[in-house]
């Protein structure tokens, strides 16, 4: 390897890094509506009522799953088959006539559904309205992704997340004055995301427009199909090993324990939309951007163990400090969601894992089989719901997702293997793990009663995680030398910015 290969691709690395950074701030931005108005939503609603909030919008995602046909990850793959812009604006646009058919569908199905899902769900006509605004929303954020992937396509990042700044404000505005103000509960809520959703789409097709060109190709929707088409299934399993487990809850136990389990699962979510989503914008690019370089293997097995210690230290923080968390924010008939917190975590955090092992699947285009170990992860997911929900209730159906999610980063470790041989880095990967579980174990047993004190002292063996790796000599010679100059780096600034102050 020369010095030039692998400068030029640790620049390509850099590149798509620096963006992948600023598109998970706008992805943040996209999931934060709900997570940031959890005071909000526990003043305003009874647990029953987050529970009918967490199977409507649940219900919003699966129709959203189907209808959405994954396109954006078909021309995402295709956009980086050509270098000349307009056969790139020929993707773009083949993709949109694509999407608006499926949009048509979904919209005709809105007009018939609604009331059917509502008797389905609640025994009961009174969410009709409701089930016809997520269909509404749901149509939106089909259309909205088309957008926001031709940002990330075309590194457009600063455009991308101010946008997303934008539409965070006016959604957090909308929902206040629906549900505090107005006082209209769930279908505040959801009326506010509708409306954020059409300024959304109007904003973002005037910021596009010129990359439109009303063209349509039979080949490039053929391609686009065949790559994206596979993928449905697979989302609407993945659905089924995440959220399946609502419905369950909602039939064997109570509005309320799907209140409790919802709230927990948003905590518990919080390292998909820090690691998981911003790594799903990032990955893909970055791992294809590199894959002709004669030590990308080497790269993808760094970058794994990279993933997992950053996400062992987020799960860290969100496992040992969600009771606190929760106790602060939310009322007290919510408290008991922080047990299945540390469960939905880690669960997560092997979902990242799952992204970065997926390269030999994403380099041989093998999209099929996504949807059979996501299958097999469901059918898992399907029995051991039905298997522990009844005696154990939420703490049942976190142990069903997390063991599902066992059996499915299994199945894909092994078949990616077959397709491209990676030798991973499992010395560094296991101490990650051991300093994980011992600082888990002492500020799991170790109980103290003062609300504040306890913030301080779980706080305190948190930050411990990289001496410890330190200590047991995890970091490389490199890795130091870069940390070190990270470190003189913000102590300059500091200072520097000290010596203003004073001035």
């Amino acid at each position: 390897m020369t010095n030039d290969t692998e400068t030029s691709l640790f620049e390509k690395i850099k590149e798509i890094g620096q963006h992948g950074i600023v598109f998970g701030l706008g992805t943040l931005l996209q999931r934060a509506i709900g997570f940031v108005l959890i005071p909000l939503y526990t003043t305003h609603l009874t647990t029953s009522d987050y529970g009918v909030l967490g199977l409507i919008t649940l219900t919003a995602a699966i129709i959203g799953s189907i209808f959405s046909l994954s396109l954006t990850g078909g021309l995402f793959r295709s956009y980086y088959d050509y270098d000349d812009e307009e056969d790139r604006k020929i993707v773009i646009s083949t993709t949109l006539y694509l999407t608006a058919i499926s949009c048509v569908i979904l919209f005709i199905s809105g007009l018939f559904f609604p009331k059917y899902l509502s008797i389905l769900l609640f025994d009961n006509t009174n969410y009709e309205i409701h089930f016809l605004l997520i269909f509404i929303s749901s149509i939106l954020g089909i259309l909205n992704s088309i957008p926001f992937t031709i940002f990330r396509a075309r590194k457009k990042s600063n455009q991308y997340v101010s946008l997303e700044i934008v539409f965070f404000l006016i959604g957090i505005g909308l929902i206040i004055y629906f549900v505090a103000v107005k006082n209209w509960g769930v279908f505040g809520i959801l009326l506010g995301q509708v409306m954020t959703g059409t300024i959304t789409l109007l904003t973002l097709y005037f910021c596009i427009r010129k990359d439109i060109v009303l063209k349509f190709s039979k080949l490039e929707a053929r391609k686009i199909l065949l790559f994206s088409v596979p993928l449905v299934p697979a989302n609407l399993t993945y659905f089924v090993m995440n959220y399946f487990d609502r419905y369950m809850l909602d039939y064997y136990c109570t509005l309320s324990m799907v209140g409790l389990y919802h709230l927990g699962y948003q905590f518990g979510m919080v390292i998909m939309t820090l690691l998981v989503m911003p790594l799903r914008l990032v990955w893909s690019p970055m791992f294809l951007s590199v894959k002709d370089h004669s030590n990308a293997k080497e790269f993808y097995s760094i970058a794994l163990t990279y993933v997992i210690a950053i996400g062992s230290f987020l799960f860290l923080g969100l496992a040992l400090l969600s009771k606190e968390v929760i106790y602060l924010v939310a009322n007290e008939e919510y408290w008991g969601a922080y047990t299945v917190v540390p469960l939905i975590t880690l669960t997560y955090l092997f979902y990242s894992v799952e992204i970065i092992l997926n390269v030999g699947i994403g380099l041989m285009r093998k999209t099929k089989v996504v949807t059979l170990y996501f299958l097999i992860g469901a059918i898992a997911n399907i029995i051991l719901n039905f298997a522990l929900i009844p005696e154990y209730g939420i703490m049942g159906a976190a142990y069903a997702t997390l063991i599902a999610f066992v059996i499915t980063i299994i199945i894909v470790y092994f078949y990616n293997q077959k397709l491209v041989k990676i030798n991973y880095e499992w010395d560094r990967i296991l101490k990650i793990c051991l300093v994980t579980a011992l600082i888990f174990t002492v500020g799991s047993i170790v109980v103290i009663n003062n609300l504040y004190a306890s913030i301080a002292f779980k706080v305190g063996i948190i930050l411990f995680y990289p001496l410890i790796l330190y200590l047991l000599q995890f970091y490389t010679t490199d890795e130091i030398r870069s940390l070190k100059k990270i470190f003189e780096y913000i102590f300059a600034k500091s200072k520097f910015n000290i010596s203003i102050n004073r001035n």
